[in-house]
């Protein structure tokens, strides 16, 4: 079975609340240098799907094209940002997941497949290191008992 990584993100020029919001979360944590953050979603594939469907997938069903647009795989990281995926732990029922899985089947699309989502931050500044992006990830963007996260750093 293959995996197929689909993310979805706000268009830029889009104005997005929840990045807004958090990043006054993160100033009311007192954690300094968080001058901006993205939001997205993962989609992660498991299933043989063509690449005209996984298009058809990304377009029909997981983007509002107004709004957002996708990337097949994983978005680059840009120079000097922080990533932190927030991912379900093993066992925990991904309702999001399941809703897109049922999807696919009413795009006519046949065949067995299995959804995990995720959300994806990318958080902007200066001096942002790992162990800040922990202290915001474990406060904020992660309910531990269920959630797992993992952070990557390109300065």
């Amino acid at each position: 079975m293959n995996n197929h990584r689909i993310e979805v993100w706000y268009r830029k020029g889009v104005f997005d609340p929840g990045s807004q919001g958090l990043c006054r979360d993160i100033l009311d944590l007192g954690i300094k240098g968080v001058t901006g953050a993205e939001i997205g979603s993962i989609f992660l594939i498991k299933g043989n799907i063509s690449p005209a469907g996984l298009k058809k997938v990304a377009q029909e069903l997981l983007v509002d094209p107004v709004t957002q647009e996708f990337y097949s795989g994983k978005r680059a990281l840009p120079k000097g940002a922080v990533s932190v995926e927030v991912w379900f732990k093993e066992g925990v029922t991904d309702t999001v997941g399941e809703t897109a899985r049922k999807g696919i089947a009413d795009l006519g699309i046949t065949g067995e497949f299995a959804f995990s989502t995720a959300r994806r931050y990318l958080l902007y500044g200066k001096n942002i290191s790992e162990k800040k992006a922990a202290a915001i990830a474990g406060r904020l963007l992660a309910n531990e008992v269920i959630q797992t996260y993992k952070i990557e750093e390109n300065g």
